[in-house]
């Protein structure tokens, strides 16, 4: 064996053990890791919030029932509620805010005056009427859900 021979065997030896290393190394890198998730998953079990339970036991049987249970999962602004309009000519549809004014002659100038620039606008809140139209199909309404300071409580 010649000395240039011996030389690439020793630098052959040399690669090998340093990628045995590096191995070793990745391999106790993959333990630390894996024991480190064990116990973030344990920790993140002790931290879970217990089971919503199921929404409704049972039916409601009265509108009273009904509209309360309604009202209490859907939960937006206090002082405005939307309902559903259609264009039937056009067939536009959308959402608009329910004002006591609306359409009453000597307070509201629709369509000359936008519903946003109406100084007479009167907002009704959300109340249990409105909510059993919606729920009997009479009507369909919507919630402003975004309250003070960007803050959504939904089904709660």
């Amino acid at each position: 064996m010649s000395f240039g021979d011996l030389k690439a065997l020793m630098s052959d030896i040399n690669e090998k053990s340093a990628l045995e290393s590096r191995i070793k190394s990745i391999d106790h890198q993959i333990e630390l890791l894996t024991t480190l998730r064990n116990q973030s998953l344990e920790k993140l079990q002790r931290l879970q919030v217990p089971a919503v339970p199921t929404l409704v036991n049972h039916v409601p049987q009265t509108d009273a029932n009904k509209t309360k249970l309604f009202l209490s999962y859907f939960h937006g602004r206090e002082d405005v509620y939307a309902k559903l309009w259609m264009n039937n000519r056009s067939g536009k549809r959308g959402y608009s805010p329910v004002c006591k004014n609306e359409w009453v002659r000597t307070l509201c100038r629709k369509p000359a005056i936008k519903c946003s620039e109406c100084p007479n606008q009167q907002f009704l809140s959300l109340d249990e009427i409105a909510a059993l139209q919606h729920l009997d199909g009479r009507q369909v309404i919507g919630v402003y859900p975004m309250l003070r300071m960007s803050i959504v409580i939904f089904l709660r």
